[in-house]
C-alpha cells in the first residue's frame, strides 16, 4: 500500500518510521485545519495555496510543504512540530510565518527559515524555541538574547520579529487600530495587511 499524506496517531502507527507521500491540493488556495490534535505529520503539495494555518495541533511533528505561493503560514501552538524540511521551489513568497509557541523550532531553524524566505516581512516567535530563555544550568548555553534574535533580521529592515509577549501586544494593538478583516495577520506597521 500507499504511504499516508497526512498522519494521526492510533496505537498501530508509528508516525516518525513513516513515509509520508504528498496530498496533492492543485486547486486549494486556503487550508485550515486548527486543533487537530491526533495530528503528527503533513506533506501538502499545493501549487496554489496561499494561507495555510495549522493552529494548535499539538501532536504535529512534521511538516512538509510544497507550496510556492505561500504567503501566510500560521503552525502557532504546534509544540512538537520540529521536521519542517525547506525545499528549493517552495515558500519563497512567504510574508507572514507565526510560531509562536513552536518549542521545538529553534533559532537556527528560524535563521535557516529568514534566509529562504526572502520575502519575509513578519516571523512570530514568541514562545517557541528560538525565542525561550534557558530554565535551569545545563541549557544555560542556550539562551537565547536579544543580540542573538537581531541576527535573524540583519539586513532584512522590513522584517518585523515579534519575539516578546510585549512585541505581541503591540502588534495586536496595531491591529485593532487598522480595523483588521478576518484573522490575517498585520503585514506591515503601516497598515497593509494580509485579510482572508
Amino acid at each position: 500500500g500507499s504511504s499516508p499524506m497526512l498522519s494521526s496517531s492510533p496505537r498501530s502507527f508509528d508516525a516518525p518510521r513513516a513515509a509520508l507521500m504528498p496530498l496533492n491540493l492543485h486547486r486549494l488556495i486556503r487550508l485550515e485545519l486548527n486543533d487537530c490534535h491526533g495530528l503528527t505529520g503533513a506533506c501538502l503539495e499545493g501549487p496554489n495555496l496561499v494561507r495555510l494555518c495549522l493552529r494548535n495541533c499539538s501532536t504535529l511533528a512534521t511538516l512538509d510543504l510544497r507550496s510556492p505561493k505561500l504567503t501566510t503560514l500560521d503552525v502557532s501552538e504546534c509544540g512538537r512540530l520540529s521536521k519542517f524540511p525547506l525545499h528549493d521551489f517552495s515558500l519563497r513568497g512567504l510574508r507572514v510565518a507565526n510560531l509562536t509557541g513552536c518549542k521545538s523550532l529553534n533559532e537556527a531553524f528560524c535563521s535557516r527559515l529568514v534566509n529562504h524566505c526572502r520575502a519575509l516581512r513578519q516571523l512570530h516567535i514568541f514562545g517557541s524555541g528560538a525565542s525561550e530563555k534557558a530554565s535551569n544550568a545545563r541549557t544555560r548555553t542556550r539562551m537565547k538574547t536579544k543580540a542573538g534574535l537581531s541576527k535573524l533580521t540583519a539586513g532584512r529592515p522590513k522584517l518585523t520579529l515579534c519575539a516578546t509577549k510585549k512585541e505581541w501586544r503591540v502588534l495586536q494593538a496595531k491591529r485593532e487600530e487598522v480595523g483588521e478583516r478576518g484573522d490575517g495577520l498585520l503585514e506591515e506597521a503601516g497598515g497593509v495587511q494580509e485579510g482572508y
